[in-house]
């Protein structure tokens, strides 16, 4: 097991993808539970350093410390621009923007724009929330 960060929201309770739009893939995530991405295919986003977590993370979102299976996806190799869709680039491109943080990115022609510290897990176990 490897272990990483995941920025959630926490909506109604219960920890949340802050980096999909509501209602497309959205994952929900329970301390001690695995989770898989919900769509065929998809990874999860998570930080491989605690640093990188926090200077993504934007108030009132929380830090998870994971579990994850090796071996982890270093983006942007996971975030190729011809598997996903016109949709989900606009989204993608929308979310990061929004994001109103000065972090460093992987911008590659032809990859997602993703932070720096960013991985793709095939399936994560959140152990405990840590800020």
């Amino acid at each position: 097991m490897v272990k990483v960060y995941k920025v959630c929201a926490v909506r109604n309770g219960r920890y949340v993808s802050c980096c999909t739009p509501r209602g497309v893939g959205q994952r929900t995530y329970r301390i001690g539970k695995w989770a898989r991405g919900v769509l065929p295919g998809s990874k999860l986003f998570a930080f491989s350093s605690l640093a990188a977590a926090h200077d993504f993370r934007l108030s009132p979102e929380v830090i998870l410390e994971c579990e994850a299976d090796p071996p982890l996806d270093f983006l942007p190799a996971a975030g190729r621009w011809e598997r996903t869709s016109e949709d989900t680039r606009t989204s993608f491109l929308r979310f990061w923007k929004s994001r109103k943080v000065s972090f460093p990115f992987y911008k590659l022609q032809g990859f997602l724009p993703t932070p720096k510290g960013t991985v793709g897990c095939k399936r994560l176990r959140p152990l405990r929330q840590i800020s």
